[in-house]
């Protein structure tokens, strides 16, 4: 287990000090009318011709094996994508490169494939040919790795993929951090900007009550007590009046209808002719006159009285005594 680890860690650092290179692992040729130690070697030298075109990190046959060992994974017979998937997956592998060596006649084929360990896709194939000696195959395989290592692969890695996403979701956490400070911000504002008008209303409040009292002059509460009064004491006034009209007229009444009892009619009557009626006259006209009075205190009394202020001091404190000079 701890071999296995210290594997992982071989190649994670790899990684790291390889960064735009891809992590690509080599498995043994398949030989086809070819001894499967020619395949392995010829497999050797195009893992040997990827370190050269530093395109590629590329882990060694021993370390490979290792690990496989470890995993109790048995390398031998396994030829296929799925196998070479199986393979890159427990390695750590971005890419796995898979071939087979094959003899037809005197012509000698090799054929290599480049599988995406993580969509299981062979992203592509390169093969070669050659007459007579096996010998001119390891030119042609030098060839093979070198136009893998020019052509544009597309990473798409299962790292390369958690790196895109934790890059979206710090985006789109910052977004929202951004945001959620924007509105902070915002409210911050909002109650600032209350508190100031609010700040503002209360001293306009406190310095139009500071002039008002400085300057003496207070809302005079005499003046609609004054209105009221001549209101009322005229109204009783016409109450009185009508009654003193009225009264006479229905003690006549009572007497020239009556059928009986005439000489107790006829004082009602007398009284309220000679005695009652004169009072109420008098009364009611003394009314007018008084709320005729009201009515011109009223009028002349000003909307505001003169206050004078008399503002003495003591132990650094000062105490507001004042009184009103009304009209």
């Amino acid at each position: 287990m701890k071999k296995l680890l210290f594997g992982a860690v071989v190649l994670a650092l790899s990684s790291m000090l390889f960064p735009a290179t891809y992590r690509v692992a080599v498995m043994d040729f398949q030989g086809k009318a070819v001894s499967a130690d020619d395949a392995s070697a010829l497999a050797d030298s195009f893992r040997a011709y990827l370190v050269d075109t530093k395109m590629f990190t590329v882990i060694d046959r021993a370390s490979m094996d290792k690990i496989m060992k470890e995993q109790s994974f048995q390398q031998t017979g396994c030829s296929d994508t799925a196998c070479a998937v199986q393979i890159g997956k427990i390695l750590n592998m971005e890419y796995m490169f898979t071939g087979t060596l094959s003899k037809f006649g005197s012509t000698y084929t090799v054929s290599v494939n480049l599988i995406n360990v993580e969509t299981s896709e062979i992203t592509a194939a390169k093969q070669a040919k050659v007459k007579g000696e096996m010998d001119a195959l390891l030119e042609e395989v030098g060839k093979i790795a070198r136009d893998f290592a020019n052509m544009p692969a597309k990473r798409d890695t299962r790292a390369d993929n958690r790196a895109r996403d934790e890059q979206e979701a710090k985006a789109k956490r910052d977004a929202e951090e951004k945001a959620r400070r924007d509105m902070d911000e915002k409210s911050r504002r909002e109650a600032d900007e209350r508190a100031r008008r609010e700040a503002d209303d209360r001293s306009k409040r406190d310095a139009a009550a500071r002039a008002r009292v400085a300057s003496g002059a207070e809302p005079n509460i005499l003046k609609p007590i004054l209105f009221w009064s001549s209101i009322g004491v005229a109204a009783a006034g016409v109450a009185i009046n009508t009654m003193a009209y009225l009264d006479p007229i229905q003690k006549y009444d009572n007497y020239k209808n009556a059928t009986g009892d005439f000489a107790n009619k006829w004082l009602n009557y007398s009284n309220a002719v000679v005695n009652i009626a004169p009072v109420n006259y008098i009364v009611a006209w003394s009314c007018y006159g008084a709320a005729v009075g009201l009515a011109a205190w009223w009028f002349f009394t000003p909307e505001m009285t003169t206050t004078a202020m008399v503002i003495p001091y003591y132990d650094g404190q000062t105490a507001a005594l004042a009184f009103s000079a009304r009209f």
